[in-house]
């Protein structure tokens, strides 16, 4: 499931953005302290809708499985986004020959309820996902009918931050031959201090909302992380986007900020954007981790030239233990490459015991080394009292003729 997630700046741009191999980096300050971000890409207001589709379109054309989610605060802008996305999404399907639909139903802390239906109320279950039964498919044929019934049914509301913002996660399914996209447009956020001076329900809905963005966000860093427990089902949103954590799919993450807005609320996007991305290593972790397995990539090849020297003596031996002696001037050259590759690997490991301490320095201790010695007498002397077996003793070399 690869990740991307982009900004796009309403209002005017970000001053301090730059590129790097990493991603997309952005510095704020805030008093005396800086504060980095990264990203994946930045769109500034400068950049319209056709050029953020063409990007997410192109880059993973071949990819039948896309979601598409765009987050941020009340008034950035995510509406107007996701609206244009699938307005240029179903034009391009309804081009395409084959049957294409649409679903769309919008998620609250009431329920689920279908945008292409009237609202009406849809039952849903929590199983391993989430189940809606009832909830309608209409061919993609009449698109200005459908996205003004779409906006007509999602539930907006005035706010001090925003007249008309929306209260409901919208989620739309669209299915073209093989090819599905789904495409959310989560609530519009807002902070405490201004929510506090919404009505009662509008303060329960933004509560509800930041609790869904909360929740999702724990959801994608228990995957980063590997966890064996992801808490899908903390929220109804997270629970109906549980598909795109385990198909193969490709998922972008848009991040709608105002420069408008107040700096912190600026930052608090970056930051919630930030989160979702998979942990950057740093510079100097990445360059450790070279260094390892440069040293192990040659371990390796002192281990394999031993290993083919021991495989040589071994050889020999058995000709030795059944009497032929005629290659035993051999031995002087195993003992010179054995000293020659000793002497290389030594230089090696002293380079790398420098540039890697935590490593080759645990177990290097006087009471390692005393454990590991006494162990080895101890083996030693077992080895030493074990009788010999038959196999093991050297037969006598036979009197005339090296060959047996």
């Amino acid at each position: 499931m690869p990740i991307e997630v982009f900004v796009r700046v309403r209002d005017g741009k970000i001053n301090r953005v730059s590129r790097s191999r990493g991603g997309t980096r952005i510095e704020y300050e805030k008093g005396k302290q800086k504060f980095t971000y990264t990203v994946d890409q930045v769109w500034d207001d400068g950049q319209d809708n056709d050029s953020v589709y063409k990007t997410l379109i192109e880059s993973h054309i071949r990819t039948t499985r896309q979601f598409w989610v765009t987050f941020g605060y009340t008034g950035s802008g995510k509406t107007y986004t996701t609206t244009g996305l699938l307005e240029r999404l179903l034009e391009e399907v309804s081009m395409q020959g084959g049957r294409h639909t649409i679903s769309a139903y919008q998620i609250d802390r009431f329920g689920v309820r279908d945008l292409l239906n009237g609202n009406v109320p849809l039952r849903h279950f929590k199983t391993e996902r989430l189940v809606i039964q009832g909830l309608s498919k209409v061919p993609v044929d009449n698109i200005t009918n459908i996205l003004n019934t779409i906006s007509s049914n999602r539930d907006s509301a005035s706010t001090v931050m925003n007249s008309q913002s929306s209260r409901t996660h919208a989620i739309f399914d669209i299915c073209s031959g093989t090819h599905v996209y789904t495409l959310v447009d989560m609530a519009g956020q807002e902070s405490g201090s201004t929510n506090s001076d919404n009505g009662k329900v509008i303060q329960m809905q933004g509560r509800d909302i930041n609790l869904d963005m909360l929740a999702l966000k724990e959801c994608i860093r228990a995957l980063h992380s590997n966890s064996k427990h992801v808490p899908f089902r903390q929220s109804l949103l997270s629970l109906a986007l549980k598909p795109m954590f385990y198909k193969k799919c490709y998922v972008a993450f848009i991040c709608n900020m105002s420069v408008m807005h107040p700096i912190h609320f600026q930052m608090d996007s970056l930051t919630y954007a930030s989160a979702l991305r998979k942990p950057e290593i740093s510079a100097a972790a990445a360059e450790a981790d070279e260094d390892y397995y440069g040293f192990f990539k040659e371990f390796t090849s002192f281990v394999e030239k031993n290993g083919w020297i021991s495989c040589e003596e071994r050889m020999l031996w058995r000709q030795m233990k059944a009497g032929n002696l005629v290659h035993c001037g051999v031995i002087e050259s195993f003992m010179k490459q054995r000293r020659r590759e000793l002497d290389r690997f030594e230089k090696v490991y002293s380079a790398a015991k420098s540039k890697l301490p935590r490593i080759l320095n645990k177990g290097s201790g006087n009471e390692s080394r005393e454990k590991g010695a006494a162990q080895a007498v101890k083996g030693r002397r077992r080895w030493q009292n074990a009788p010999l077996k038959a196999d093991d003793r050297l037969p006598p070399i036979p009197k005339r003729g090296m060959d047996p």
